[in-house]
C-alpha cells in the first residue's frame, strides 16, 4: 500500500497506474503496458537497457547496474535475459542493439565470408562487417588464426583465409 505525502492516505490504484505511467513516459520508456509492471516481467528493465545500448553504443554490466541502481549481479542477469529475448546482443563482455552488431554464433562464418570475398583484410575491415570495437575483433581473429581457419600475411596486418591444403597441413601438426 503506498500513502499519499500529504494526507497519509493510501493512493487510488487507478491514480497511482496513471502516475506511474507519467513517471516512465518522462524517464523515457514510452510503450510500456501496465502488465510489463505487474508481473515483473523485466520489461521496464530491458527497455532502459535497449534504449541505453542505442544511445552509448553498447552497454556493459557496470553501466546497466547504474542506470538501473541493481547490484552487477542482478543487472548480469538482466543483461542475460536480454540477450535471450534478442533485445540486445552479447560479445564479449559488452551488448549491443541487435541492429548494430553480429551475434557471436555468427561471427566467424562472417569473418570467413569476408576473407572469402574481399581475400586479404585488416582487423578493422573485420570489426566494422561485425559491429564491434576492433580490440574485441582483434581477439577473435587471434583465435580463428591459433584454430588454423584464418593465416596472418607475414610483415602485415592483413589476414586471409587458410587455404584447404594448409587447413590439412595445420591439423596434421597437431
Amino acid at each position: 500500500m503506498i500513502l499519499s505525502p500529504r494526507a497519509r492516505r493510501p493512493i487510488d490504484p487507478t491514480r497511482l497506474s496513471k502516475l506511474l505511467h507519467t513517471a516512465l513516459l518522462r524517464g523515457g520508456v514510452e510503450d510500456l503496458r501496465g502488465v510489463d509492471i505487474r508481473l515483473g516481467s523485466g520489461g521496464v528493465e530491458e527497455r532502459l537497457l535497449a534504449g541505453h545500448a542505442r544511445e552509448q553504443g553498447s552497454v556493459t554490466t557496470a553501466a546497466a547496474a547504474a542506470l538501473l541502481n541493481v547490484s552487477d549481479a542482478r543487472a548480469r542477469g538482466l543483461l542475460k535475459r536480454a540477450a535471450e529475448k534478442g533485445v540486445l546482443v552479447r560479445v564479449g563482455s559488452r551488448y549491443y542493439p541487435p541492429e548494430h552488431a553480429v551475434p557471436q554464433a555468427r561471427q566467424r562464418e562472417l569473418v570467413l565470408a569476408l576473407a572469402r570475398t574481399q581475400g586479404a583484410f585488416r582487423c578493422q575491415h573485420a570489426a566494422e562487417a561485425l559491429g564491434i570495437p576492433s580490440r574485441q575483433a582483434g581477439r577473435l581473429l587471434q583465435r580463428m588464426e591459433a584454430e588454423g581457419l584464418i593465416v596472418r600475411l607475414e610483415g602485415t596486418k592483413r589476414y586471409r583465409a587458410c587455404e584447404p591444403d594448409e587447413l590439412n597441413n595445420s591439423q596434421q601438426e597437431k
